[in-house]
């Protein structure tokens, strides 16, 4: 994925979150989602802030190793690699 489609992609699931008012777990969800892409790409901190978004990405991407996304919600949010 591109940057400027992670940063769609953190804004999409943000949206999605508000209804139960969990943006702040979106966030988190996304960098655990996306923490390779977005690694090979830019850093935690440059997609929340073209996002214009607090940047709990990081604390994903830290959290990567240590949960697994339910098989449903990662097909929900990740597209099929290229």
């Amino acid at each position: 994925m591109t940057k400027d489609e992670l940063v769609q992609r953190l804004k999409e699931m943000r949206e999605a979150g508000k209804a139960e008012r969990r943006t702040s777990a979106m966030t988190h969800l996304f960098g655990i989602i996306f923490k390779r892409q977005i690694a090979s790409v830019s850093n935690p901190a440059e997609i929340a802030r073209e996002a214009g978004v607090p940047d709990y990405i990081g604390d994903g991407c830290n959290l990567a190793e240590f949960v697994t996304v339910r098989r449903g919600v990662r097909e929900k949010w990740q597209p099929p690699e290229r």
